[in-house]
């Protein structure tokens, strides 16, 4: 699987960015070493699926988690805690979504794309 897929640049971390491999896809998936992955363009279509497969999934857990906040922001007052939490799965999912967004931007030639492409909220601190 490797053949099919490279990260920019070599070694890089993912928050490093960089510009989109010549025809290929950044995937909803960060490389062997933490940088930005993509897929070859000459790669096999069921690589390409399981890649929209990816996206999918982590869009809609994106909107099932943004439910779920809006929901116990309502009905609650959540703790210190449970805000801390809520917020960092927020962060995730935001920095999944603009991954999507930069990869599918890329593919279709939007200006701008290729800027972003790779980078990543660190939500660690």
């Amino acid at each position: 699987m490797r053949g099919f897929m490279e990260s920019w640049p070599p070694g890089a971390k993912a928050d490093a960015g960089g510009p989109a491999v010549s025809g290929g896809r950044l995937l909803p998936w960060p490389g062997p070493d933490g940088g930005a992955c993509y897929l070859r363009s000459d790669a096999c279509d069921a690589m390409w699926r399981l890649a929209d497969e990816m996206e999918s999934v982590q869009l809609g857990m994106g909107r099932e988690l943004l439910g779920f906040v809006r929901r116990t922001l309502t009905e609650t007052a959540p703790s210190e805690p449970e805000l801390h939490g809520m917020v960092t799965h927020l962060c995730t999912a935001l920095s999944d979504a603009l991954r999507v967004a930069d990869s599918r931007g890329a593919l279709l030639g939007l200006p701008g794309s290729s800027d972003r492409v790779g980078s990543t909220v660190d939500v660690s601190r």
